[in-house]
């Protein structure tokens, strides 16, 4: 019921944002740029996804590693399918794939997988929100963004900081909860509004969440997940800096310089409203925030809509079909997995019935 609420709910958001964003733009203009592409940018730009999203796997590795440690490799796999899931499924459900499949792939605690799950996009919203507030400053300074487009937007500017700070107590929290040895008090305050029935199974919960949080207690560790939030996140503004270089986007620019900070302004935005709620894969928000972002710089609407359409589909539909191919050939059923099934009833690993729930 819950997911049948946000699918429906995602679905009339995206289509709303869809319907401003061919509205928006130029078609004709649009269609001649998609005729003149140069396609090996795309294939290099797919290559460089790929790069980025194993990156994102020797991360989850290295916050892995405190409590069992698990090859990039291994889990390369687990997060492709995690990203297949969150382009098919509503409200982001590919990170509960990815738990259920650390689960039944390496007996990983369900607490402990979702506490390193936390830590990782609490470190992406954080590295984001940095990356395009130095990066509007720059633009900002130089005169980059048009002034017939942008104009000082008060709401918008408090929205971001409001971001920012929620994001950034979420980091605090975390390191906080993570330093208690014993988080007694927490504990006892949480139980108390939890019915008598699951009380023992969510302090339980609680309590390995909280141990799973461990990583964090080290200073050091914070500067190497900062270090690979910070390296995941320049390779992922990578793929489109080189979908730009199929469009010659950059001899659009004013300044060629700027566009470095323009692409990551770019990738960083249209990452942050993914968190909106729409259509799995951001479907319709992707588009509408990066042609209105590239049309503050003066790119025109068309060329803009053009290139926000190829690299969507750059970011979507290879990890997609990578990670379709994945569960073929380990013969696993995606709605067998969301409706709490055996995966594979013939399977000789015990660990395959498990339910996502399980801890």
């Amino acid at each position: 019921m819950l997911m049948s609420k946000s699918l429906w709910i995602g679905l009339v958001i995206s289509l709303a944002f869809l319907a401003l964003f061919v509205r928006t733009i130029d078609i004709d203009n649009m269609m001649d740029s998609l005729q003149g592409i140069k396609y090996r940018y795309i294939v290099f730009a797919t290559v460089i996804y790929f790069v980025a999203l194993f990156c994102r796997s020797m991360r989850w590795s290295y916050l892995l590693s405190t409590f069992k440690p698990i090859g990039a490799r291994k889990l390369f796999p687990i997060m492709t399918v995690g990203y297949m899931s969150n382009n098919l499924l509503p409200a982001r459900l590919g990170e509960i794939i990815r738990i259920y499949f650390l689960k039944i792939r390496e007996s990983f605690r369900v607490s402990t997988a979702l506490a390193t799950i936390v830590i990782e996009r609490t470190y992406d919203a954080i590295t984001c929100v940095m990356i395009a507030a130095v990066c509007f400053t720059i633009l900002v300074y130089a005169g980059a963004l048009k002034s017939n487009e942008f104009v000082f937007n008060l709401p918008l500017l408090v929205s971001g900081i409001v971001i920012a700070f929620v994001f950034l107590i979420a980091l605090i929290c975390l390191i906080l909860f993570g330093s208690k040895n014993k988080p007694n008090g927490i504990l006892i305050r949480v139980s108390s509004i939890i019915p008598q029935f699951m009380r023992h199974k969510a302090v339980e919960f609680i309590y390995l969440f909280i141990d799973g949080l461990a990583l964090l207690k080290s200073p050091s560790k914070h500067f190497k997940l900062f270090a690979w939030s910070l390296l995941i996140w320049v390779l992922e503004a990578s793929v489109f800096f080189v979908v730009s270089l199929a469009f010659d986007m950059p001899g659009h620019f004013d300044n060629i310089l700027l566009f470095i900070p323009a692409i990551l302004l770019l990738t960083t935005v249209t990452n942050i409203t993914t968190s909106i709620p729409a259509l799995p894969g951001s479907i319709g928000i992707f588009e509408i925030t990066g042609l209105q972002t590239l049309s503050y710089m003066g790119i025109n609407s068309g060329l803009s809509g053009a290139f926000v359409i190829v690299t969507h589909l750059v970011v979507l539909v290879p990890v997609t079909l990578l990670g379709l191919i994945y569960l073929w050939y380990g013969n696993i059923s995606l709605m067998n997995i969301m409706n709490k099934r055996d995966v594979n009833s013939n399977d000789k690993d015990p660990g395959i019935n498990c339910e996502i729930t399980e801890i």
